[in-house]
């Protein structure tokens, strides 16, 4: 939310879920006297607002949500006559939190330049000017993004915000969590946040950055002999792997689009596996390398629907295995089931492979992180999680027989973002590392 300059009054953004609709709403300081100044449903929504000095604007973010490359512009609304006008001729893919300048002649604010949210300028600080809508990149800290919420204007027109990376490396270690046997095996800045996919030989398939994208690499199990297998497309995410390393299966974007693509294991045969107006991220692949089981998403307006679908790993046509919002899905190590997430990240399932019927369900540790969902123990007793408590990532162990949830690693510092059993069940490979947040004033901008 944001002040009118003599702080009797707030503009702030409602967001209804059910009612699929945004609005932009004024009221007085202490909340009373609400009225609704601007309202978008369907593919459009509201951004953050920022009230102009002289209190004749407010600024906002006016969002086209696509199925396909929505995006986000920059206009403006008078607060008395509803007018409505763009600031900016530019689009962007996302457009957070701004602050106006004391004179009123520009804006600050942290976004991302259309079509570059997979570079190292994601999520950077850019100043407009109001005279002719023309933007300007004030920060340039490459692998660093910048908090969405973390920006303010002083009375001397000096811009305080947050940079933020989190820093992953590689570590190895034994399969029953004592983290005195974990040894870090690579050094560089975002390996295998996006994806660790360990093979039968040894080796070890990892996704990290490759200059603004991201590429698929693999190594020997001490990190050694370290070589790039794809270069493109750029926007690839989570990797997965047969268990043999025979072929890699990950997302890239096809026309605007997230879909599945294998690729050989010498980084040769790419194949496009999905298709249509849907986005496929996350997959799993099956013990033999026979199926792979992803998530499809159909985009509706501002929201959408998901489902599970199963499909040859060559290609072929898929089938729904599961008409349910469930995400990130994993098999079991016999092939019989799949663990997936709930749309609201709160409750682990695992369905049949035969029918899609929900078998079981698990309420996680309330700390539980669960973006990468829920891997299985390798001999199939259970299901394991991440879990940051006190800025500490772990690893957690949920068995099936009425056991309960305990700590499998025993870290005492740094953050857990990926992690991958061997198919042996011997080793485990985690990707792990530190968030690195820090205050930073921007003087003389302009």
């Amino acid at each position: 939310m944001s002040f009118s300059p003599d702080g009797q009054q707030i503009v702030y953004r409602r967001w209804d879920q059910k009612a699929d609709r945004s609005s932009l709403l004024i009221a007085s300081s202490d909340g009373t006297g609400e009225r609704i100044i601007l309202e978008s449903s369907g593919d459009d929504a509201i951004g953050d607002a920022a009230w102009s000095p002289d209190g004749k604007l407010i600024a906002y973010g006016s969002i086209k949500i696509a199925v396909r490359q929505g995006h986000c512009s920059i206009a403006g609304i008078e607060p008395l006559s509803g007018e409505i006008k763009p600031l900016s001729h530019e689009k962007w893919d996302n457009c957070f939190r701004m602050a106006w300048t004391r004179d009123g002649l520009g804006l600050v604010f942290a976004g991302t330049k259309y079509k570059e949210a997979y570079s190292t300028r994601r999520d950077q600080i850019y100043y407009i000017s109001i005279a002719d809508g023309e933007s300007r990149r004030l920060t340039s800290d490459g692998n660093n993004r910048h908090q969405v919420a973390s920006l303010g204007v002083t009375d001397s027109d000096e811009i305080l915000v947050v940079p933020f990376n989190r820093f992953s490396q590689i570590w190895a270690m034994d399969a029953g969590g004592d983290s005195s046997s974990a040894v870090q095996i690579t050094r560089g800045f975002a390996d295998g946040r996006g994806g660790i996919a360990p093979i039968s030989d040894g080796r070890i398939a990892f996704l990290t950055r490759n200059g603004d994208g991201f590429g698929v690499w693999i190594m020997n199990a001490d990190g050694s002999e370290r070589k790039q297998m794809t270069t493109d497309p750029p926007e690839i995410e989570e990797l997965r792997s047969d268990k043999d390393g025979r072929f890699f299966v990950f997302s890239a974007k096809v026309d605007g689009w997230p879909h599945l693509t294998r690729v050989d294991a010498n980084g040769g045969n790419f194949t496009q596996l999905t298709f249509g107006e849907s986005q496929e991220t996350d997959s799993t692949v099956s013990p033999d390398g026979n199926w792979i089981v992803y998530n499809s998403f159909v985009f509706n307006g501002s929201y959408g629907k998901s489902a599970l679908w199963r499909i040859p790993s060559s290609g072929g046509d898929p089938f729904r295995l599961a008409d349910t919002n469930c995400n990130t899905p994993h098999f079991s190590p016999d092939g019989n089931f799949v663990s997936c997430v709930s749309t609201d990240w709160r409750k682990l399932f695992i369905l049949s492979m035969e029918n899609g019927d929900t078998v079981n369900s698990i309420q996680p540790n309330g700390k539980a992180v669960l973006n990468i969902g829920s891997r299985w123990t390798p001999d199939g007793k259970a299901l394991t999680y991440i879990v940051h408590n006190k800025n500490v990532g772990n690893i957690w162990i949920h068995p099936f027989d009425g056991g309960e949830a305990r700590a499998l690693t025993n870290f005492t510092s740094g953050e857990i973002y990926n992690y991958a059993f061997t198919a042996d069940g011997a080793r485990l490979y985690i990707a792990r590392g530190y968030s690195s947040r820090n205050a930073v004033l921007i003087k003389n901008f302009r």
